[in-house]
């Protein structure tokens, strides 16, 4: 299937355009490879030289308020966007001054204000950010295109084709740009891809695909110029096939002789994209040679700046490392609300879902991602229309409320709905993503790992993820019926595996108050946070909740029953386990002060060892494995901190070093329980 081409003409201007970005592009990659040959210290750089005709072209048909997603060989991507180069170079030499204020180096340059995304090094990453930015434009009634750049390489990667397969479901205004240049590093792309053009998989998608010629700049500029065209007219989205080369290697260090021919590299040599543009030129116009020296004559001397800017600019001071890591709020750090329980009682559940429809009303950039939080949304029987609204049922009844452009049901594609939100949330919106059991999180990892918790601090602050991400979590607790739980796939408790990424908030409720609360303060929070809701809580866990909208500070814990002879740490449904653990103590004249961390990153070390200097004795209950967990960390901070005022050795309470087992009779035993507590307690007061 080919897309329908007008053959739009292109005016001297936009000509003169298209060649100032290849040539640019040409200039910065031959002076950076001269520089690299020096041995000036650049980092890891992966040469765009050869395939200058694609990014120009394709970005000489986007407008000034549309979005690009790059890949790990993005110099080319960014200039072609305008980035200016003297803060890409000086960010390759590490200053200050740099693109990304020295944090983020060649594969994560990035320019918010060009419509950048970023260069990304994780192979087709970017292109979910793309359709999250597609997404966002559309939400929020912008008539913006998203093109995700990707490489011959990415056609083969899970989430190239969720994206695709999302995007085309949606219909969003999207772009596919593959740049095949024969290589996946070393690897020939007829070794990965069992297609003659990979173009050819776009019906499969439900979307127009051609390929075109990647060494002529203006064949790229009318393919993408009728894509956009279709793009923005509500067509959906299509991908285009440029066939382009790679002149140097994979990466500054890489012998390209030792996977291709001396001939074979000549021979595309002499089909240079510049010299066909020049050839043309003198042979069409309307530029003349003349211009086109200049051009190029300009082009070398910006370079002469960039690089002296580079040399000149300053090294980052060094308490610029722990900078970035959170982006702090515009406004200033919002108060949490100072308001009574009150009398209605709300499930656990039922207080997600009333947070979640108050920030919709509240923002109108609040939107629902997950698999099955509506249910049977796009039926035509009306009755279907809501049935399911996520595990927790925490979504029931939003998508009446709010139409199906906010509140998404999603494919079975974890990569590209996450990454999605990602790219959403740096183009304005702040999604809310319901994963349906934190098991599943293995699927999706690098959106969460390398995306969303590190842009705002490789991209030097930059930019901002404010999105949420939901989850079930934990055992069932239930040994009234025979047979078993959900086993060791739907039922792990990790949050040990998130609370490790710095970047992340962690937050974990315990009860429907505090669950709104958070949730609340969540959603308004620049910070991508995750928060974990145990599945027995779900069912188990109602209390008073009042009606009005108000929020829980995120990193501050709670002491729910004061104490003085020892401390019990609980996060979230183990915290009520040390509240009937503490309850049997008193009933010894043991009084315990039990902690609700609530967060676990940052996690509020301050209330923990304020208590412990207070009691001396330290229990902490937590549902995960012990090896690397919450609980053995927060042992050894205390025994960091606070050493001198214990009065016995710190015990942590947990699951054992196994999978999570199907038998209810053994998940009783696998779950952390209160009699374990008690004698924990024993153990350390004698």
């Amino acid at each position: 299937m080919n897309l329908d081409l007008a053959r739009p003409q292109l005016a001297a201007a936009k000509l003169a355009w298209i060649y100032d970005r290849m040539s640019l592009i040409r200039a910065f990659e031959e002076r950076l490879k001269w520089l690299v040959g020096t041995g000036v210290p650049v980092g890891a750089v992966h040469f765009y030289t050869g395939q200058e005709a694609v990014a120009a072209g394709v970005c000489a048909a986007l407008d000034p308020d549309d979005w690009i997603a790059s890949t790990h060989r993005g110099h080319g991507h960014c200039i072609a966007r305008e980035v200016d180069v003297a803060p890409m170079m000086a960010e390759l030499f590490g200053k200050r001054t740099g693109s990304n204020r020295a944090k983020g180096g060649s594969m994560h340059i990035t320019d918010i204000t060009k419509g950048v995304l970023g260069v990304n090094p994780i192979v087709g990453a970017g292109v979910a950010h793309a359709i999250g930015a597609a997404l966002s434009a559309r939400v929020r009634g912008s008539r913006a295109v998203a093109v995700a750049f990707f490489g011959d390489g990415a056609a083969s990667i899970g989430t190239l084709h969720e994206s695709m397969n999302l995007a085309a479901i949606w219909k969003l205004p999207v772009v596919f740009v593959c740049e095949n240049n024969g290589y996946a590093q070393a690897t020939p792309v007829e070794y990965a891809v069992p297609l003659r053009d990979i173009a050819d998989r776009a019906p499969a998608y439900a979307m127009p695909g051609c390929v075109v010629d990647g060494q002529d700049a203006i064949a790229v500029w009318q393919a993408t110029k009728g894509a956009v065209q279709a793009a923005r007219a509500g067509y959906g989205p299509s991908l285009i096939e440029c066939k382009t080369y790679r002149y140097y290697g994979h990466h500054q260090s890489d012998d390209t002789l030792r996977y291709r021919t001396a001939e074979e590299e000549q021979a595309a040599r002499a089909r240079d994209c510049l010299a066909l543009f020049r050839a043309r030129m003198q042979a069409e116009g309307p530029l003349s040679v003349a211009e086109l020296d200049a051009i190029d004559e300009r082009n070398r001397e910006r370079m002469d700046e960039a690089v002296a800017f580079a040399r000149e600019s300053l090294l980052p001071d060094p308490h610029e490392l722990l900078t970035d890591v959170y982006a702090p709020d515009p406004a200033g750090p919002e108060a949490p609300s100072v308001i009574t329980r009150g009398e209605r009682v709300l499930g656990f559940g039922q207080a997600i879902n009333e947070a979640l429809r108050q920030e919709m009303q509240r923002d109108p950039n609040v939107i629902l991602l997950g698999e099955d939080i509506a249910g049977a949304a796009g039926r035509a029987h009306l009755g279907l229309v809501d049935a399911w609204g996520g595990p927790m049922r925490a979504t029931r009844g939003l998508i009446q409320e709010f139409g199906p452009q906010r509140v998404l049901d999603t494919p079975i594609s974890e990569m590209a709905f996450v990454g999605a939100a990602v790219g959403a949330a740096m183009t304005g919106l702040r999604p809310v993503v319901e994963i349906m059991f934190v098991d599943l999180i293995g699927v999706c990892y690098d959106q969460i790992l390398n995306q969303a918790a590190k842009m705002h601090y490789m991209m030097g602050g930059r930019v901002t993820v404010p999105m949420v991400l939901r989850a079930a979590y934990g055992t069932r607790r239930d040994q009234r019926t025979y047979g078993g739980g959900a086993a060791a796939q739907h039922s792990q408790t990790l949050y040990a595996v998130l609370a490790h990424i710095p970047g992340l908030k962690v937050v974990v409720p315990s009860t429907a108050y505090n669950a709104k609360g958070l949730t609340m303060a969540a959603i308004r929070d620049p910070n991508p946070v995750v928060i974990l809701e145990h599945k027995f809580l779900g069912g188990a866990a109602k209390g008073p909740v009042p009606e009005e909208p108000y929020t829980l500070a995120i990193g501050k814990a709670e002491i729910v029953r004061p104490g003085s002879d020892i401390t019990l740490i609980g996060i979230g449904c183990t915290t009520h386990t040390c509240l009937e653990a503490a309850a049997i103590l008193a009933a010894e004249q043991v009084e315990a002060e039990v902690i609700d961390l609530l967060t676990l990153a940052p996690l509020d070390e301050e209330t923990v060892f304020a208590s412990v200097r207070r009691t001396h004795r330290l229990v902490i209950v937590d549902e995960d494995t012990p090896v690397a967990s919450i609980g053995r960390d927060i042992a050894a901070r205390v025994a960091d901190r606070c050493f001198d005022f214990l009065d016995g050795p710190i015990k942590c309470v947990s699951a054992p070093d196994t999978p999570v087992p199907f038998s209810a009779v053994l998940e009783a035993l696998y779950t952390p329980g209160v009699d374990q507590v008690v004698a924990a307690v024993h153990d350390i007061m004698g």
